[in-house]
């Protein structure tokens, strides 16, 4: 949420406004680096006549107007306008002021009332008020000073609302009435502030009043002179409580204040060149502050004025009819600053202007501006920082001591005073400077060139000249220094020369050059000294082809020897230009050539060649280059200078107009405190590459749509991360970077990681891509923008996004494949089968033919062969019976063997009977004893049909568990219920692998009667829960050691209870409990604890289903020791 203390200023630390009462200074013009650019009711605004501007927390600018509000991103506006057939819209048609709440919730005052807007939804809400309270008409002005405290100031008074709760259905407001009005009288409150002492300023069309924030109360007002008197009787359209504590006031009569620490309004009397009949005229119409803490001033008459209270700098900002460069209008009715550092004015007429800084913190320089700008002397060619901090540069006819400074002095070089030298010879460079002495590099085609040495101590400053042995010429080129030695190269030599700079002495030392190189210019370059070892090329240049070829030397400071340097670079090197030693990099030495930049590692004897396919371009300026501090290379280009950065291959444009600055070939100069000079043709760019202001876009990059078939992602607001059908998967995105000052220049390139080329694509100043056909998976669609000529090193805007799998390659169509596959092999496997088991019978039948035959003759034979037939057929029958009843379960079969022993037993007793009523008849002596005999036999046959019944009963439960029923909720005997499927679990288990023993507690409520519910599912919850628990009560005994495991003992308990309107089953077991960090997950699909392949992890997740499609509720407490699972489900029964 975005608090404002102080509506539309910045905090920033200033001193006391009373410098304005005891400083005058003259207003300048504003300063031409400014651009501008405008906005007019042509390019969306709803009206030209501007109240307000605000930015809010995405970048965005909105623009309260008399007929309605406006959101500018650089490209278009968007107009709000009210509609009064509309509730939605906006419910005046002048916006006054505008506050972010947060990123949803904007508060708008507006002549109809005090308005909520949604920014997503575009939907404006009137804020409505208590009936005991008068209606907040004609809000002019909004003052948030936390989430829970906002003024309102109003036609009718002064309104506190908590904005937490204007969304409720009684928002909390409260009226306050201005002291002294007469019933029905208008309050006419037009502008608010608050101070650090916790009073509330409210100003009003003819006053202004001081609130308690404390009490709540209007106090009495502080002493207020004459003058001030004069500037609050008018209409006060703005006060500001500034960064330094002191309070402004600005009314249509005049600018006063209240300072820090004072009791006491003074009017403020003078301003620059304006005194106070000129203030009291200019219709002061908005005071704000920006983030430098200097003061804006709008007024109707005298344009933009901005104030520095810390220096008393001001700077009048004025319209011209004689170029759109500047304000649109003299009547400024707004002046706001951006997060950017822009300033927009809204005016009463024309709309709104951006003024910006274009500009990349580099200054312009001419040496000597009363001279023309074609004489030598404004075009320097080198400079040098000496030690003492002193700026020395050349120009091609003398020297200046002390460039740009305030005792900047020029020594003149008279050529036609040595009779050595040429008189077209040219200073060129600046060697080096030793012991008050320049040491300084000429140059002129033709004649022997040496030293041009500046001695500063003897009077007036003279130049001699140093001239090389050998008639010699010496090369502008590098130069190194080592001590009190410096080294420099040659024109046509194979050799350097060393100076003794003490003693002026001048020593040529060859180079071994192994090679013959007839018709090639040469030059020898001593590049560093590593170690005590000077690195000294020699260049050879073939003037037909253009091509050079290099030969390395290593000389040995202490023995003088010099070896050959070991180091090959094998690359074509063409149109060369002078080297660049690196002083970032020791042992680095950058050669500037056609086919590309060759960045030579002299220490680890490689290189490599960068910019590859860029140099054409690069090299369209002097191609002299320069390193700054940070390793960046800097050369002249057309329209200013060009950065490259040797580590990522990226460049970046500074651009100088043109009529300011042409470059010329000369030598960059980095200079010792960090800045660097670039020569130009009559003035020099100067600046420290530390302090560049970006040409990149000076906002964010957001994406703000997403389109995939019919269906649009309105994205700007919103973190969803878009879940898009493989059918709509052709998509077209659509972003944009905030720079509001030149949007038009802004070029983008994306890229989306997970594709098949996730390489950066450049769109130009296009703002939507369309990317067809993408295949399913999860991507990241990142887009970045850079300035028209420059690289993309600004924020990355990146949206995360899925294409969802068509039907037939999701989890659940795989599934299916894996059952048909399963139903396929199934029925591949039952015809085959079917197929070996005809083979065999037909086999058989052969073979019992072919028997047959051979014991045709033999009937007894015959029979035994058939006997055994008929056995072995019975056999077969015997193992499928077997086989079959083999794939019951072990519990079933247990459940069954009770009956089974009733059945044989009341059998055997019966038939027994049987023979003793037999033998009673043939006696026929006792008819009562033949009658006892008889009702027992019935009695038996009545105890074997029931436990027949009983173990058809387990049979029909057991199919109906297995294969379901008809799905159908059904009144239920839950007890009876329970009680089966709790033993039938118990008894699989004691029949399946690893049985425990185990106390089964049932404690069954048994006022519970029938239960709605679907049986053969609900009996599912009862085993999978059972079962469970059996495995947890296992698991002690292998978690135990064996003294543990003989005092452990298994229960089980499970009850039930009737409640009002419900039923409640809990089933408890004493096993190890469930860890604390799995708890979470067991409920979920396919969450198992048990190893390999011995659980599916559908068991609880099924359960927890079933009890849910009965209206219910498993609850789940457990402890080390303790399980429970609590289950509540509806019923029909009251208690």
């Amino acid at each position: 949420m975005r608090v404002h203390m102080i509506r539309k200023t910045r905090l920033h630390k200033v001193a006391g406004l009373f410098l304005v009462l005891s400083m005058c200074v003259q207003l300048s013009v504003q300063a031409q680096s400014h651009e501008f650019r405008h906005v007019s009711p042509r390019d969306g605004l709803p009206s030209g006549f501007i109240w307000t501007i605000t930015q809010d927390s995405k970048g965005f600018i909105w623009i309260g107007t008399n007929e309605g509000l406006g959101k500018h991103d650089g490209y278009a506006t968007i107009a709000y306008r009210s509609d009064a057939q509309d509730s939605t819209t906006l419910s005046g048609g002048n916006v006054y002021d505008i506050i972010e709440y947060d990123e949803t919730t904007f508060f708008l005052a507006t002549s109809d009332g005090l308005d909520l807007f949604n920014p997503v939804t575009e939907v404006f809400n009137r804020i409505s008020v208590p009936d005991s309270i008068p209606d907040p008409v004609a809000v002019r002005d909004l003052l948030l000073l936390d989430e829970h405290n906002m003024w309102a100031g109003a036609g009718s008074g002064l309104f506190h609302v908590d904005p937490a709760t204007l969304r409720d259905e009684n928002p909390k407001v409260k009226f306050y009435g201005l002291p002294g009005l007469q019933e029905n009288q208008a309050a006419n409150i037009t502008a608010l502030a608050a101070d650090s002492l916790k009073n509330l300023w409210v100003g009003t069309d003819s006053n202004l009043f001081k609130f308690d924030l404390e009490t709540n109360e209007f106090t009495d007002m502080d002493p207020v002179t004459d003058g001030a008197a004069n500037v609050i009787q008018g209409t006060i359209w703005s006060m500001l409580y500034t960064s330094g504590k002191d309070l402004l006031i600005t009314s249509e009569t005049g600018l006063a204040m209240l300072r820090d620490g004072e009791r006491v309004i003074e009017e403020i009397k003078q301003l620059g060149e304006y005194n106070t009949r000129d203030l009291r005229a200019a219709y002061f119409q908005s005071i704000t502050e920006d983030s430098d803490g200097n003061i804006w001033l709008g007024t109707g008459l005298m344009g933009a004025i901005r104030w520095n209270p810390e220096t008393g700098e001001s700077v009048a900002f004025r319209a011209s009819a004689d170029s759109r460069n500047t304000i649109s209008s003299d009547d400024v009715h707004y002046a706001f600053e951006d997060d950017n550092g822009n300033i927009w004015f809204g005016y009463h007429y024309e709309g709104v202007s951006i003024m910006y800084d274009d500009s990349w913190n580099y200054e312009m320089h001419v040496p000597f501006p009363d001279l023309p700008s074609t004489d030598l002397r404004n075009t320097i060619t080198n400079a040098k920082m000496d030690e003492n901090g002193m700026l020395w540069a050349t120009v091609a006819n003398g020297l200046i001591r002390d460039l740009g400074g305030e005792n900047q002095e020029f020594f003149h070089f008279d050529t036609s005073a040595y009779e050595s030298i040429g008189e077209n010879q040219a200073l060129q460079r600046i060697f080096t400077i030793h012991d008050n002495k320049v040491y300084l590099g000429s140059f002129s085609p033709g004649f022997q060139t040496g030293y041009i040495v500046f001695d500063q101590e003897k009077e007036g400053g003279q130049f001699t000249v140093l001239l090389i042995p050998n008639g010699l010429q010496i090369s502008p080129g590098t130069a190194i220094r080592f001590g009190d030695v410096a080294f420099n190269g040659l024109y046509h030599a194979n050799s350097i020369i060393r100076t003794d700079l003490s003693s002026g002495e001048i020593e040529v030392i060859d180079l071994p050059v192994a090679g013959e190189y007839e018709n090639f210019l040469t030059v020898s370059s001593p590049h560093f000294v590593h170690e005590n070892e000077v690195y000294a090329p020699v260049y050879f240049l073939d003037t037909q082809s253009d091509y050079w070829e290099v030969e390395p030397f290593i000389m040995n400071l202490e023995t003088e020897e010099i070896r050959v340097h070991d180091i090959v670079v094998d690359y074509p090197i063409q149109g060369l230009q002078p080297p660049l030693v690196s002083s970032y990099e020791q042992g680095i030495v950058y050669l500037n050539a056609t086919g590309g930049l060759i960045r030579v590692d002299n220490l680890n004897n490689s290189y490599l060649v960068l910019f590859r396919d860029q140099m054409s371009l690069i090299r369209e300026g002097s191609l002299l280059m320069a390193e700054d501090e940070d390793g960046y290379i800097w050369l002249n280009n057309l329209t200013g200078l060009t950065r490259l950065d040797p580590l990522t291959e990226e460049l970046d444009y500074f651009e100088v107009p043109r009529e300011q600055y042409v470059p010329i070939r000369a030598y960059p100069s980095t200079l010792s405190n960090g800045e660097i000079i670039f020569p130009g043709n009559g003035s020099y760019i100067r600046f420290n590459p530390a302090d560049l202001r970006s040409t990149q876009p000076a906002g964010e990059t957001l994406i703000t749509s997403l389109r995939a078939g019919p269906k649009i992602f309105e994205l700007i607001y919103s973190s969803e991360k878009p879940q898009i059908e493989s059918s709509q998967n052709t998509l077209t995105l659509h972003f944009m970077g905030l720079d509001l000052r030149d949007p038009a220049s802004i070029h983008y390139r994306y890229r989306i990681l997970g594709s098949e080329n996730e390489q950066w694509t450049v769109v130009g100043t296009q703002r939507s891509v369309f990317v067809p056909n993408l295949p399913a998976g999860d991507y990241a669609f990142e887009v970045q923008s850079g300035s028209q000529v420059g690289t993309f090193a600004g924020q990355t805007a990146s949206l995360d996004f899925t294409i969802l799998p068509p039907w037939w390659n999701t989890i659940p169509a795989y599934v299916m494949y894996l059952l048909l596959f399963g139903g396929l092999v199934a029925g591949i496997d039952r015809i085959q089968r079917r197929r070996v088991i005809q083979k065999e019978r037909e086999r058989t039948r052969e073979k019992e033919l072919e028997q047959a035959r051979e014991i045709e003759k033999a009937y007894k034979n015959l029979e035994v062969a058939h006997e055994d037939l008929k056995a072995a057929q019975e056999q077969l029958v015997q193992q499928e019976k077997l086989a079959s009843l083999g794939q019951l379960t072990a519990g079933i079969a247990h459940e069954i063997k009770n009956p089974l022993n009733f059945v044989n037993n009341f059998s055997e007793v019966s038939l027994e009977l049987v023979e003793e009523a037999r033998e009673e008849v043939k006696r026929a002596r006792d008819h009562d004893l033949i009658l006892e005999i008889l009702n027992d036999i019935k009695s038996n046959l009545s105890k074997i049909y029931e436990h027949g019944s009983r173990a058809d009963s387990i049979v029909k439960s057991m199919l109906q568990h297995s294969r379901g029923g008809e799905g159908k909720m059904e009144p239920t005997p839950l007890n009876p219920l329970i009680k089966e499927y709790v033993n039938l679990s118990f008894h699989g288990m004691r029949a399946g692998k690893d049985p425990i023993n185990v106390d089964i507690d049932l404690q069954l409520d048994e006022s519970i009667g029938e239960v709605p519910m679907i049986g053969e599912d609900f009996s599912r919850v009862i085993v999978n829960l059972c079962n469970n628990a059996f495995d947890a009560m296992r698991s002690m005994f292998r978690m135990s050691d064996s003294s543990a495991s003989e005092g452990y003992q298994p229960k089980l308990t499970i009850r039930t209870k009737q409640e009002p309107g419900k039923v409640i089953l809990e089933i408890e077991d004493n096993g190890p409990g469930i860890p604390e960090e799995i708890r979470d997950k067991i409920l979920q699909p396919f969450f198992t604890t048990k190893k390999g392949t011995q659980g599916t992890g559908l068991g609880l997740s099924i359960t927890n289903d079933i009890i849910k499609a009965h209206g219910g509720e498993m609850e789940i407490a457990s402890r080390p020791g303790q399980t429970r699972f609590h289950i509540e489900i509806k019923s029909n029964k009251s208690a």
